[in-house]
């Protein structure tokens, strides 16, 4: 399209430098291809469209501010937008929609935006091409003049395009048998069949001619193409110029290309960099479909882009894992000259089929850059949490935190520097970082990254904190807090606090089965407060006021409960917005459970006499949140569960309530029952001995006799025989409860009754 007109335009220089760069961007027209179609792959700009109603201007006479020139051009059709530009430039100026604009009207109305500036008026619509008027109609204000005074000439008011670019959509397939294949095409403007079957070609992949026959589709804007089977794919499908429509207005003026392949649509593949080396590289390709290696090695083009002079380059196509003839997934090797600053331009081209028949309609293109030189992509100071300040880099390159620590230096310096890596290429730096403070952080040279860099120079960056957002929680996490006699405060943890407010919550002992996924391992939640609890009362507690560091204060939790309340209770911070919690569970009743085959075996007992519960109110919950079975402990303080109704789900929780106490026991899967191999188990060793001590039973109760045995091996199997040994039993808390020399018989075994209290 010739284009030596337009530069010329304008009498200033800032009003040519616009209407070139407009009219560039005016006259390049991208192809859309319509997902699910036939793909569109003419080579250079074309004139999509011809139409009669639209002209070159009139020669004006002297004295008059005259258009110029018009886009779209004679010959084309309304695209994404109409400019008239004018010899000089406008006295006015501005954007205003269609409706309220003074410079500008369009016939029929439709609706969009009308830009004045400089030495052009500019219409944009906003409709779609396909609701578009056939042929649109533009006046320009009567009142119209220059910034030299000049009046519009009367001649040059009125200019009439097309309303819209006469092309046919991608084909797209809309039927197939044994026989044929028959695809849908439709146009903007009213289209014969007999005369589009003059202007249209098909060819198959080897480039021969393919049968085919076009019919009227189902409107006068479609057809149909149906085409004989069996054909080679991926098809040509070429209209020529000359194709019209019916008025014999529109016309193409040059030959449009589409690809036709039948299946679904490809995915545009993902590429990535692969094993990168100094000597050789490599690229890898994931498609959604399976791939043929000579259909991609055809369509497949790499270019060296990192130079000012693009370098086609070589490679090698392999499949990444077991060889075969299509694969999804691809590697090309490739040799970079300059691997540390690479940069590759990777260009697959449209009509890649799958051997599923799945189609790659468009050209994906894709750069990869690599610059082995390390650089922080980004860093942040978060501030929230437990954990207090911490900065987070990112880096281009994978670093290891114990070189990163190394080769780094804050300035003013900080204590108690911990590196921590979160991704491969990003680490954590926790210190004593002092809140709306100026760092300078400043790694040195040396430093090893990626998988053969090594930093040459020193990487600086400033750093700037912000002021710190206060924290308010308790200690002892990942646990639940048992309050006993002996046992530890319960820590409260601030920052940046004095007082802080703690409220109380109890659980309802018929919420327990359904609270049990928001214990969080004794953390809590606030959902678990509000949810399942009912709120008790609710305490300030003064703290020593830290700015940065963590404060920790011992709480009295019985202290914050009512007097005498019992069962599982939620704690929960309140300070400026900050919020923690805790699961405390205050009872004095204990529970054991056991699976002996299908029957679930229950003990209830006091936790300080250690004597049964009688009459202790037992419910048995299931993982579906139903009742499995529920009763009164016996006078031994027992309950059994012989059969429950497996639809109902399996055995999840048991809930045991003794007056105004009451407490849990998660159950475990019964087929978790029998202790299997465990990692802290002792390793063996050849000189030393194995010995394997068991019982007649797992559960005892309080004044049962347990009867131990144990079988006592060297490493090589043989019995140990009439060999002294030292016996030692523990206590559940870790005391040592007896210790005695045990004489082994002479098949290296041995025994002891130990009675319970």
């Amino acid at each position: 399209m010739p284009a030596v007109a337009v530069v010329r335009l304008g009498r200033k220089a800032l009003a040519s430098l616009s209407f070139s760069l407009l009219l560039s961007s005016l006259l390049v027209l991208a192809a859309r291809p319509f997902p699910g179609a036939a793909t569109d792959v003419s080579a250079a700009p074309r004139t999509p469209a011809s139409s009669s109603v639209s002209s070159a201007p009139p020669v004006a006479p002297a004295g008059f501010l005259s258009v110029f020139g018009i886009v779209p051009l004679p010959g084309e059709g309304l695209s994404d937008q109409m400019v008239l530009f004018f010899d000089g430039d406008l006295a006015t100026s501005g954007v205003a929609a269609i409706e309220h604009c003074p410079w500008l009207s369009v016939d029929p109305f439709t609706s969009g935006t009308v830009t004045a500036q400089g030495n052009f008026i500019a219409f944009r619509p906003t409709a779609p091409s396909w609701q578009r008027p056939r042929r649109l109609t533009a006046r320009l204000a009567a009142d119209l003049s220059s910034v030299d005074g000049r009046r519009l000439n009367p001649a040059h008011r009125v200019h009439v395009v097309p309303g819209f670019v006469f092309e046919p959509s991608a084909p797209a397939e809309i039927a197939r048998d044994s026989s044929r294949v028959t695809l849908g095409v439709s146009f903007p403007a009213d289209v014969n069949a007999i005369e589009a079957q003059k202007h249209v070609r098909i060819l198959d992949a080897t480039g021969r001619p393919v049968s085919f026959r076009v019919v009227q589709g189902t409107g006068p804007s479609t057809l149909r193409i149906e085409i004989a089977e069996p054909m080679r794919r991926p098809a040509r499908i070429i209209f020529e110029a000359g194709l019209a429509d019916v008025a014999g207005e529109l016309r193409l003026t040059a030959n449009r290309e589409f690809v036709y392949a039948a299946g679904r649509d490809m995915n545009a593949p993902a590429i990535e960099w692969g094993d990168y080396e100094e000597t050789e590289q490599e690229i890898r390709f994931r498609f959604s479909a399976p791939v043929r290696a000579e259909d991609l090695r055809a369509r497949l083009k790499l270019t060296d882009i990192s130079t000012s002079a693009p370098q086609p380059l070589e490679y090698t196509l392999e499949p990444p894992g077991a060889s075969g003839a299509a694969r999804a997934q691809w590697r090309a090797r490739i040799h970079l000259s300059n691997p540390e600053t690479a940069k590759v331009e990777a260009l697959i081209a449209e009509g890649l089929v799958g051997t599923d028949e799945a189609v790659l309609r468009t050209n994906h293109r894709q750069q990869l850059r690599q610059s082995n030189a390390l650089r922080i992509n980004y860093s942040y100071f978060s501030d929230y949490g437990r954990e207090g300040p911490r900065l987070t880099l990112h880096f281009n390159q994978p670093v290891r935190p114990k070189e990163l620590g190394a080769h780094l230096t804050i300035e003013p310096p900080i204590r108690e520097v911990r590196v921590e890596q979160t991704w491969e290429s990003s680490a954590m730096i926790y210190g004593d970082w002092q809140p709306e403070s100026k760092y300078r952080l400043v790694i040195q040279p040396g430093m090893k990254y990626g998988k053969w860099g090594r930093l040459a120079q020193p990487l600086s960056l400033p750093i700037s904190t912000r002021k710190l957002r206060p924290y308010a929680g308790f200690g002892l996490g990942g646990k639940y807090y048992f309050p006993r006699a002996g046992t530890p405060p319960l820590p409260l943890e601030t920052r940046g606090l004095a007082k802080v407010d703690i409220h109380v919550y109890r659980l309802f002992p018929s919420n327990v089965a359904v609270a049990l996924g928001h214990l969080d391992n004794g953390e809590g939640s606030t959902t678990f407060n509000r949810a399942w609890c009912e709120p008790m009362a609710t305490t300030s507690v003064l703290v020593l006021p830290a700015p940065s560091a963590l404060a920790t204060t011992p709480l009295d939790v019985l202290n914050l409960l009512p007097s005498g309340a019992r069962g599982v209770f939620g704690l929960e911070t309140d300070a400026e917005g900050q919020k923690g919690s805790k699961i405390v569970l205050v009872t004095d009743i204990g529970a054991l459970a056991h699976w002996t085959g299908s029957e679930l075996a229950l003990f209830a007992h006091d936790l300080y006499s250690l004597a049964p519960i009688r009459a202790a109110r037992v419910s048995v919950w299931s993982d579906k949140n139903q009742i499995l079975g529920e009763g009164a402990t016996d006078q031994d303080g027992m309950f059994h569960l012989r059969a429950f109704d497996a639809a109902l789900g399996q055995p999840r929780v048991a809930v045991i309530q003794n007056e105004a106490d009451y407490t849990f026991l998660e159950l475990s899967d019964r087929g978790r029952e029998s202790a299997g191999m465990d990692y802290d188990m002792p390793t063996y060793e050849r000189g030393r001995y194995d010995a394997f001590i068991y019982s007649d039973r797992d559960l005892y109760r309080p004044g049962d006799t347990a009867h131990l045995r144990w079988i006592v091996r060297t490493g090589r199997g043989e019995a140990v025989s009439s060999a002294p040994l030292t016996l030692t039993v523990f206590k559940p808390n870790g005391k040592k409860l007896m210790e005695r020399t045990v004489l082994l018989s002479e098949w290296g075994t041995g025994t002891l009754d130990v009675p319970t209290q």
